[in-house]
């Protein structure tokens, strides 16, 4: 699987970011207080609202006030979208090879875009 962009609205201290065209190896540099730290809180958030459910989330981080881009109204949302690519096994269900999907069938089938949107 491989992350291909990130956008995030109104969470902790991105108000609205977007990292398009992410490259299979990436390293995120700099300074202190840039949003290294929070960047990567994104994907703890995301577990803990899978895991449990968004308020429980929200409740470990300090609730939504904390979570929340300073500055916003109380009613915004805070939104998450996470485009990722995969592969799909070419498999059928009794564990049996078939055939493969060709590179562009695999592509279009494979791309997925998860986009989450949560009220506080």
């Amino acid at each position: 699987m491989q992350i291909e962009s990130i956008r995030l609205k109104n969470f902790k201290s991105f108000k609205n970011a977007t990292m398009p065209d992410i490259p299979s190896y990436c390293v995120v540099v700099g300074a202190n207080g840039s949003g290294k730290s929070t960047l990567f809180d994104v994907f703890g958030f995301l577990k803990d609202c899978l895991t449990h459910d968004v308020r429980q989330a929200l409740q470990v981080r300090g609730g939504f006030s904390e979570v929340a881009s300073r500055g916003v109204a109380a009613d915004s949302l805070i939104e998450i979208e996470i485009k990722l690519r995969m592969e799909i096994a070419a498999v059928d269900f009794e564990g049996n090879d078939v055939a493969p999907l060709s590179a562009r069938e695999s592509r279009s089938r494979a791309s997925a875009r998860l986009r989450r949107r949560w009220l506080r």
